[in-house]
């Protein structure tokens, strides 16, 4: 029931709710953005689309989640905000299919600082009942954020197996 109200609040709340959601917020209580920091006006945009059929056989596949390992990056570009350098992306899972590499470092998702790098796996999850979704890295020294158009579109918010 609590997964079906998670994902539930990616369909019918904004994208950037998503992480207040998930409890991706600092210490205060509320959510970073990179914006907010003037943390985003350096990035280079990569629009993709996402196969949404192909992207959620990788998400569902057993422990295709969890071999990626996040890392702290220390004296990063934002001492104050936290990074995490990505390790253990294979070929053909869902960050692969994403466009992430083994070495990127994670920013932000959905605009969102990660205070919490188990909150990462989560909403990669949740992307293959969204129509869009963002994540800010650093790649060889480049800002990057990927900006995905998850295809099909999704015309309904009702979820498989919920209620109508």
């Amino acid at each position: 029931m609590i997964r079906i109200l998670l994902i539930a609040s990616l369909l019918f709340l904004p994208a950037c709710s998503l992480f207040r959601s998930l409890g991706l917020e600092d210490s205060s209580g509320g959510g970073i953005k990179l914006s907010q920091i003037g943390a985003h006006n350096d990035r280079k945009i990569v629009s993709q689309r996402i196969d949404r059929e192909g992207f959620t056989r990788s998400v569902e596949e057993s422990g295709a989640l969890s071999r990626v390992r996040l890392v702290p990056v220390y004296g990063a570009k934002t001492d104050k905000y936290p990074e995490y350098r990505l390790f253990g992306i294979q070929k053909g899972d869902p960050y692969y299919l994403l466009g992430l590499r083994n070495g990127d470092v994670l920013r932000a998702a959905n605009d969102y600082i990660l205070f919490d790098e188990s909150k990462f796996a989560p909403y990669v999850s949740l992307l293959r009942y969204a129509n869009e979704g963002f994540i800010d890295i650093y790649r060889q020294g480049e800002a990057l954020q990927f900006k995905y158009t998850i295809m099909p579109q999704r015309e309904s918010t009702h979820l498989p197996g919920s209620e109508s």
